[in-house]
């Protein structure tokens, strides 16, 4: 099977084969980058934990309902397995739709491989949006201003609003404070940082922000130790903490098939996306054209972007409030 997950073209044969053994194999086909994603890219780690986490799913739906082979995949059973997503695993409805997205996918590669007559062609994916943060320019100073005794969290801190103020993707920005001379070009006596994504091979060019350039100085252009990304996130939300940003945030979400509304701590919202998504929201605000800043997140289309920044209606109304509009009198 693995030669046939490569090849493609094959004929399909007469034998029914297991859906979970297709995903295994896909797997470790990736893992290995035998397999490349339908851009012609290796396969991320991140990507790979999906699929991992897709298998899983399949793995418990089988426990319960049997074993499921690949020709039976259809719109049909995809409703039932979306039906046991919600109902017994009680995932939120976004998650449902990433795993709802990988099974298309691993049917479609199965598909050109020869594996099945099947596509992923009918199957519903159904997405809700989500409430994700972005922090203020108060926020900003909060954290930058804030005196911690760690050394570490200070560090952290000083990288985090160094990210806030490029747009950068976490696996490009990682790569930057490792060594942040090599990114860092010169042009007309202005400066800037400039990169080919890691995720879609696309060369971006961020002119360099006052604060990236204090920080950079500051730290003599050296963070020190390696880090990775669960270990950033972490630091994130306890450096939020301690300087004070406890804003309560609402959530609402579908979880198990029920429409959910939750309060929660600013800080505990704190990731790497939200630095990125900082940048877009408070540019975005400033009134940079969209067409630049979408040169520098990476944003292919004007709706992806829109659904991407953060600006709350709130915002969004003290942003048109002094418009003539809301004060012409008849």
């Amino acid at each position: 099977m693995n030669e046939v997950m490569k090849s493609g073209n094959l004929p399909v044969r007469n034998v029914r084969i297991k859906f979970v053994a297709v995903v295994r194999q896909f797997l470790r086909a990736a893992e290995n980058g035998e397999i490349l994603t339908p851009d012609g890219n290796i396969y991320s780690g991140g990507s790979i934990r999906t699929y991992k986490t897709f298998l899983m799913t399949i793995e418990k739906y089988e426990e319960k309902y049997g074993t499921v082979y690949i020709d039976e995949i259809s719109p049909h059973w995809a409703e039932l397995y979306r039906n046991f997503l919600t109902s017994e695993l009680e995932f939120r409805k976004n998650t449902i739709s990433t795993n709802i997205a990988k099974l298309k996918s691993i049917v479609n590669r199965a598909h050109l491989a020869g594996l099945t007559m099947r596509t992923g062609f009918g199957i519903r994916q159904i997405r809700e949006e989500s409430v994700q943060i972005y922090l203020s320019w108060k926020d900003l100073q909060t954290l930058y201003n804030y005196e911690f005794d760690s050394e570490a969290m200070s560090r952290i801190r000083d990288i985090f609003i160094m990210h806030c103020f490029c747009g950068m993707r976490i696996s490009d920005f990682l790569a930057f404070i490792r060594n942040p001379k090599k990114f860092i070009i010169e042009v007309e006596e202005m400066q800037f940082i400039h990169y080919f994504s890691q995720k879609t091979k696309i060369e971006a060019v961020v002119p360099m922000h006052t604060m990236i350039k204090k920080i950079l100085e500051k730290h003599n252009y050296d963070f020190g130790r390696k880090f990775s990304y669960q270990h950033y996130n972490y630091y994130l939300k306890k450096i939020g903490f301690e300087c004070g940003l406890t804003d309560t945030v609402r959530l609402y979400y579908t979880k198990g098939g029920e429409f959910v509304e939750e309060t929660v701590p600013k800080y505990s919202k704190i990731s790497s996306h939200t630095a990125r998504r900082t940048f877009a929201s408070l540019a975005e605000l400033a009134k940079i054209d969209r067409p630049s800043i979408m040169k520098i997140t990476g944003h292919k289309t004007e709706g992806a972007f829109m659904s991407y920044i953060r600006i709350g209606k709130l915002e969004s109304a003290i942003d048109i409030s002094n418009h003539n509009f809301f004060s012409r009198e008849l």
